[in-house]
């Protein structure tokens, strides 16, 4: 890790997967701490019931400063639809205090959950620097790797989006090119696009970026209208923009008037000549944009500005 430049601080390098979140942290003084976390951003342990139901001692293997916990949510892994707030955090007897009663277990050890409100990189950050919540954190640089976007697209939980595309070419995403794993199988099967609804944007540029079509920029904005409401992204990919981008310029405008501001441009993404790579990642970057644009403003918000590169 020396070839990362230190600070005064903390300097935390986090790995954020589909399952767990895995951190190593370097202390102002050199030690080397680490933490894993769920994802989903919870910490797991056994917790030890008493008679009260309400007080419940946590085995976590470590201890932190009084009410650090106030405030995550609990839950016993037995009784996952039983969902507390802890009201309190001990750390002399490393026990909390649960807001409301929960039905009564047998005296013993039960696996339990506590779950933090902020994102899986925040709430490992936290447990290094042992802040609570609503403190700010000491000096510290964080080095953040995610799958997120990885999981989104797998999973198709991206936003969404418009897909605006030179008129003549809507099914282009459908019919792509001959790149398939196996080029000579009889069922042919092609992933399908990740946009919501496509516009054609009649219009057109030549391959010497010419325009050989005069826009119609006022058809456009009734196309747009007429495709709905709710988009929380667009892409645009048109004919030879990587040669002449004017008309995806404008059409980005005529879009964010629209009201949708996140708006991925196949010129501005790739230069490629072909225009399947060019749709393919702006159809992807738009569809992700949401994803990855509400969490990183979830951990930069907590963070200084300064302390955190992806």
């Amino acid at each position: 890790m020396s070839h990362l430049k230190r600070t005064n601080g903390y300097n935390l390098y986090i790995d954020t997967g589909g399952t767990f979140t895995d951190c190593i942290a370097e202390t102002p003084e050199g030690n080397i701490l680490r933490r894993k976390v769920l994802s989903s951003s919870a910490l797991r342990g056994v917790a030890e019931v008493h008679s009260s139901q309400i007080d419940v001692k946590i085995i976590i293997g470590e201890t932190f400063p009084d009410d650090f916990f106030s405030g995550y949510r609990f839950s016993f892994l037995s009784r996952p639809d039983q969902v507390f707030t802890i009201e309190s955090y001990i750390s002399s007897s490393s026990s909390v205090t649960l807001k409301g009663r929960f039905d009564r277990l047998p005296e013993g050890e039960h696996p339990f959950e506590i779950q933090s409100p902020e994102e899986a990189p925040v709430f490992a950050a936290r447990l290094i620097t042992k802040t609570r919540i609503g403190e700010k954190f000491p000096l510290l640089n964080m080095r953040l790797s995610t799958t997120k976007g990885t999981n989104a697209l797998l999973e198709r939980r991206g936003g969404k989006t418009l897909f605006l595309i030179t008129e003549g070419f809507k099914d282009l995403l459908h019919i792509r090119n001959q790149q398939r794993p196996e080029l000579f199988s009889l069922n042919i099967i092609k992933p399908e696009p990740f946009y919501h609804t496509i516009v054609e944007v009649p219009a057109r540029i030549d391959a010497k970026g010419s325009v050989i079509k005069e826009p119609d920029w006022t058809l456009l904005k009734e196309r747009i209208d007429e495709a709905g409401k709710g988009f929380e992204a667009a892409a645009i990919c048109l004919m030879h923009s990587y040669l002449n981008p004017e008309h995806e310029r404008r059409v980005k405008e005529i879009v964010m008037q629209a009201g949708i501001q996140r708006v991925s441009c196949s010129s501005e993404l790739s230069s490629s000549i072909k225009i399947v790579p060019r749709a393919v990642t702006a159809d992807v970057n738009s569809y992700l944009s949401p994803v990855m644009e509400h969490y990183l403003d979830r951990i930069s918000g907590v963070l200084e500005k300064e302390s955190l590169l992806i």
